[in-house]
């Protein structure tokens, strides 16, 4: 009888552990230019620029959504002799995914909205990067 009700609050204590946001991933997950692990579906139409804005879906394993992406960017130069006469520009842009230290079984897939900043609205080539060596030619 006391080994059942040891065995009980064992198991208790692990399914309770199961979502619990104090527990980290390993660091290899947050290593890299994106941070957290996460991707970017292939969905129809998607990433795409409409005016000076990105829209892009993102995916990723969750407890809860939300979870915090900062828009990062480089700009770069066409390697082409007369684009760089002409001082074209060329943008790579990517996001970072904060890492919350959630393991869940949850899957979350969400809309990301990003107002581009001026220099990268204005180049006339953007690349977007992803995990898992995605890459989406948004302007060429």
């Amino acid at each position: 009888m006391i080994i059942m009700k040891n065995l009980a609050k064992a198991l208790c204590l692990v399914l309770c552990i199961g979502c619990n946001s104090d527990i980290s991933e390993s660091p290899k997950a947050t290593t890299s230019q994106f941070g957290a692990h996460y991707y970017v579906p292939d969905y129809p139409g998607f990433p795409k620029i409409i005016g000076d804005s990105l829209f892009a879906y993102v995916a990723y394993s969750c407890c809860t959504g939300n979870h915090p992406f900062h828009f990062q960017y480089k700009i770069l130069h066409d390697s082409n002799e007369l684009q760089k006469r002409r001082r074209s520009k060329v943008a790579e842009v990517w996001f970072f995914k904060e890492e919350l230290g959630q393991i869940c079984d949850g899957f979350c897939s969400e809309l990301q909205a990003v107002r581009l900043p001026p220099d990268i609205a204005a180049s006339q080539k953007i690349t977007m990067v992803g995990p898992r060596d995605k890459i989406f030619i948004l302007r060429e």
